[in-house]
């Protein structure tokens, strides 16, 4: 009724209709629409934008008086989020999508997206600003995430460094804490949906809400570290208390901020992300986001994917190569966490702040699910339980977490080796030089996928029919993008592990050599896993994302009691070069892990049915699993 109020009140004026958000134009369109942007062409001469909202938000209350309250169709809805989901204009209330923004938080947005940023694609025929903003906010969240990084692992190797110092065992150290942050990060990624209802007021997947509730808990988390780590700064290198109890209580105090806030914010994160193409659609990504653009690509699913990967990778090298060269001295070591802890607190509070101007072009409801049993689309809140997916969905979810967990678990021995026993020039040198082969991979494949034409972005369904006739489909081979990357990270993780185990001491170096191709194969691989969960079916895919993060987590445990026995075995207390023996030990069974993992979807995932196999869902062959 306001959407009708507002263009009768114009039409007795004798004036054109405002171009309010919702209110209706000349030629019959809405100004603002389920897709998050307003509508361009509204005529010459039209009444304040301001005042025109207001007039509609005091009809739409006075119409309210007389029939009652209304009455949220869901619970914690608000009227700018049932707007959105039919179609309705926006509350006065909410902030206009082509409203600037604040200096103060304008720059916070530019110093975030400085890797990386999105721009308005002129090559649309219609520009929808409001959307470009929301895509630099989604960008932003992994500059938050990475910051984040930065302070937990620098308290991480505070801890270690402090057991070293004691002449104690780093590497059962190391591998307490670590599984005392993996229990934690598993209860974190399992309680995410069910601390999201409880703070959103929703059990319904929302992307805007995901997204809102993941800034909540890195604010919190970030906040809670402002307040303690500086006191266990003072406490141990100006007081002099770095006894047992101090550093065991630092390592709980790290574990527990770190593992239990970070993840909820990154799980939330991960569930929203598959259903960001709706907003990137009319952008362009630029890199780097804080000067002359060098790189700028269409925001399709394959480059999304890339500039994502980018976005974290640069700032995580940035702070790991700048903390190599410190850590030695611990007034700068502490002044760069301390800088991090301040700024990791104040950059989600802007955000959060600013939130309803920022993200107004996110999606606020996914697709519906389509049940299997009778086609019928049905909403329904929450996750679907592991049983409940689907044979191939299960096979993914398997190779996903053999393939993020087992070669990062397996080498975090070995990187407490690298740490605490080489030098640090040898240090910096294989940060710059690993860092250095996975920009370039990258970047090049970035370069290597053009801009293809608007008209060419074709859906999965499309994709699955031409792979049907010519063996080909827009993910890509399985055997080249997702097989060839195992095997050859099992094969370089199985040739390191020689080295370090027959080369004795100076093996390590030999070592480093060899594994530093691992970081550029494992970075395009993840670029090509967000790209199919791109275009995968948007009712069903945060269900995988859910499940992707909740199994990545628990399949440390028994890769960590696998570590403490190779430990034991060794023996690490007892003799020099001992803690080197058992990180090789590990890397031995991560590379017969890997195989295994190699030689099913090598050899007997093809050989499934189409609606089972993972090789027939990547490739785009199975109808019913992709976007229509």
């Amino acid at each position: 009724h306001s959407l009708d109020f507002t263009a009768g009140m114009a039409e007795q004026d004798g004036r054109p209709a405002p171009h309010v958000l919702g209110a209706s134009v000349p030629d019959g369109t809405l100004a603002f629409g389920g897709d998050g942007g307003p509508a361009r062409g509204a005529a010459s001469g039209e009444r304040p934008l301001e005042k025109a909202a207001a007039e509609a938000a005091a009809q739409t209350a006075s119409d309210d008086s007389s029939t009652g309250p209304r009455t949220p169709t869901r619970r914690g809805a608000t009227p700018a989020s049932e707007a959105r989901e039919m179609n309705l204009p926006l509350p006065a209330s909410t902030p206009l999508l082509d409203e600037p923004l604040s200096r103060p938080v304008e720059l916070l947005m530019k110093v975030l997206t400085f890797v990386a940023t999105a721009a308005p694609d002129t090559s649309k025929a219609e520009l929808v600003p409001g959307r470009v903003l929301s895509a630099r906010l989604l960008l932003s969240l992994y500059a938050v995430d990475a910051f984040s990084w930065g302070t937990g692992q620098i308290f991480k190797y505070e801890v270690v460094s402090l057991v070293k110092e004691k002449q104690w065992c780093y590497l059962v150290a190391s591998i307490i804490l670590t599984a005392a942050e993996t229990c934690i990060e598993f209860v974190a990624s399992y309680v995410t949906p069910y601390l999201y209802e409880r703070m959103q007021g929703s059990s319904y997947v929302s992307p805007r809400q995901l997204v809102h509730f993941a800034l909540k808990v890195y604010f919190a988390s970030n906040l809670f570290a402002l307040c303690v780590y500086p006191c266990f700064g003072l406490a141990i290198h100006w007081f002099g208390l770095d006894s047992t109890a101090v550093i065991v209580l630092l390592g709980v105090v790290r574990s527990g901020q770190y593992a239990f806030g970070n993840q909820l914010g990154d799980a939330a994160v991960e569930m929203a992300k598959p259903h960001w193409m709706t907003t990137f659609d009319g952008s362009r990504l630029v890199l780097p986001g804080c000067c002359r653009p060098l790189l700028t690509r269409r925001a399709t699913e394959d480059h999304l994917a890339c500039y994502i990967t980018l976005i974290k990778f640069i700032l995580m090298f940035l702070m790991g190569g700048l903390y190599v060269v410190i850590r030695d001295k611990v007034a700068l070591r502490w002044g760069m966490a301390c800088a991090l802890l301040i700024w990791n607190a104040f950059a989600p509070f802007v955000l959060l702040k600013n939130f309803g101007q920022l993200a107004q072009a996110l999606p606020e409801r996914v697709s519906e699910r389509e049940d299997a049993g009778d086609g019928e689309a049905k909403a329904e809140p929450g996750v679907r339980r592991l049983t409940s997916l689907r044979f191939q969905e299960v096979s993914f979810l398997i190779f996903v977490v053999v393939m993020r967990g087992v070669p990062p678990q397996s080498a975090e021995a070995l990187m407490n080796v690298i740490m605490l026993e080489l030098a640090s020039v040898v240090q910096l040198g294989m940060v710059v030089v690993g860092g250095l082969g996975i920009l370039v991979a990258v970047l090049l494949k970035i370069h290597w996928r053009p801009d293809a034409p608007l008209e060419d972005r074709t859906s999965l369904t499309a994709a699955a029919a031409e792979s049907e006739e010519d063996g080909t489909s827009q993910n890509g081979s399985f055997a080249r993008q997702w097989l060839r990357p195992a095997f050859t990270v099992t094969v370089l993780i199985a040739l390191g592990a020689v080295c370090t185990t027959f080369l004795g001491r100076n093996g390590i170096y030999v070592a480093i050599i060899v594994w530093l191709p691992t970081g550029p194969v494992l970075k395009l691989w993840d670029t090509s896993l967000d790209s199919f969960l791109f275009r995968y079916e948007p009712a069903v895919v945060t269900d995988l994302a859910y499940w992707q993060n909740v199994l990545a987590v628990l399949i440390q445990l028994p890769l960590l009691a696998v570590n403490w026995i190779s430990l034991e075995s060794a023996d690490c207390t007892q003799s020099d070069g001992a803690e080197l023996r058992a990180a090789s030990l590990l890397l031995f069974i991560a590379s017969g892990v890997l195989l295994l993992l190699c030689m099913y979807f090598a050899c007997v995932d093809p050989s499934l049915h189409a609606s089972r196999s993972l090789k027939g869902a990547v490739e785009g062959q199975v109808r019913s699993g992709l976007r229509q």
